[in-house]
């Protein structure tokens, strides 16, 4: 984001003519220096801040207090409102979590997550973790061919604007 001019001029155009008028920052969290294990570009959105004044939404899950105060300092954020829920959080419950070794042959590997899915996890959410973006496109191809309903990682669900 700092490197590309030409994405820093689009931003402030945007803001000029009215299309821009708040940043939204998921897992915001990364942007504390306590979290060491992600991108340093959560580092420069403070710059976002600087340039064009504009409301920031930061979203993240179960941080200690430390980070979310070194998060306002990063992104220089002051008197912010901070909703702050309970760690139980039962939506997202499993009371069960399972590690299996993932047979060589494609065929066995989507026989067994089919069986699985059908069978012992009817009708409740599963997560299958996948080393990249592409495998989860297509492991996400081949299971709906089978029959069965998911969504691939980093796309949303079917939400629509508000207004359309």
């Amino acid at each position: 984001m700092t490197k590309s001019k030409r994405f820093k001029s689009k931003l402030q155009k945007a803001y000029e003519i009215g299309q821009l008028d708040r940043f939204f920052i998921d897992e915001v969290h990364c942007c504390s220096r306590w979290c060491h294990d992600v991108s340093n570009d959560y580092n420069y959105l403070g710059i976002l801040k600087n340039k064009n004044s504009l409301p920031f939404l930061g979203l993240t899950a179960t941080v200690p207090a430390k980070i979310i105060v070194d998060v306002q300092k990063m992104l220089d954020i002051r008197g912010c409102l901070i909703l702050h829920f309970s760690f139980n959080r039962p939506n997202l419950y499993c009371p069960y979590y399972e590690v299996r070794r993932k047979p060589n042959e494609k065929e066995v590997c989507l026989s067994m997550m089919e069986n699985l899915m059908k069978i012992r996890f009817k009708k409740k959410s599963r997560i299958i973790y996948t080393t990249t973006i592409k495998d989860a496109e297509d492991l996400t191809t081949d299971l709906r061919a089978r029959g069965l309903k998911g969504r691939e990682f980093g796309k949303p669900p079917n939400i629509k604007p508000m207004g359309q």
